[in-house]
């Protein structure tokens, strides 16, 4: 079996504790996921 793993970044903003530990900002982008449902395909792109 095939699986695919999509990770998605935070959806809030930089600051607090992320700022105060020096932690580098996460990215804004989000994947786009591609289902095919007669060829049973997956795919993510971003």
């Amino acid at each position: 079996m095939d699986k695919l793993f999509v990770n998605d970044a935070a959806a809030i903003s930089y600051g607090g504790y992320g700022q105060a530990g020096e932690f580098k900002p996460a990215s804004k982008q989000s994947p786009v996921i591609h289902l095919g449902g007669e060829c049973k395909t997956m795919k993510a792109t971003l």
